[in-house]
Formats: structure tokens, sequence, C-alpha cells
């Protein structure tokens, strides 16, 4: 089973993301990181994820045994930064 952390909580993370994941059978959504947490919150209850984080917990979250993948939702100048913080940890 790959645990999904998706960074960014906006429209593709609504739209296509969060729903294509639950129909994988092989992934599940463990975390959503964002800066909107009340916003983040809500999206997590309706699709079930256990966690929200800041964007000031994502280098904990991705050195903790609670991830297998991140999905980079954010615009496009800010893709390379989180990205890279992944793939170093």
């Amino acid at each position: 089973m790959i645990r999904y952390a998706v960074v960014g909580a906006g429209w593709i993370s609504q739209e296509a993301f969060l729903p294509a994941v639950a129909l994988t059978g092989n992934s599940r959504m463990q975390a959503i990181v964002s800066g909107s947490p009340d916003a983040a919150g809500k999206l997590a209850a309706f699709h079930g994820v256990p966690e929200v984080v800041g964007y000031d917990g994502y280098d904990a979250l991705l050195a903790s045994d609670q991830i297998d993948a991140v999905y980079i939702a954010l615009p496009n100048d800010l893709h390379a930064d989180y990205t890279i913080r992944a793939l170093k940890a």
C-alpha cells in the first residue's frame, strides 16, 4: 500500500488527485500539506485523510515513516523546492 501526502490543497488536489487515489486499489491518502489548516482539515475529513500538516511541518513529515510518496500540487514555481526536499528525504 502506497501512502501519499499531497502538497497543496487547491483545485487539482480536490478534483483530480484525492478522488483518483481512492480508486487505485493500492494507495491511500495519509496527509495533506497546506498553508490553510481549516480548509485542509475539511478536505481531509471529506476524503478520510488522517493527517493535516502545515508547510512548516513538511520536512518532519518527509522524515517520518508515515508516507511513501508525495504529489506536489503547488504553483509551478514551487515544484522544484518541494520535489528536491522530498527526494533528499
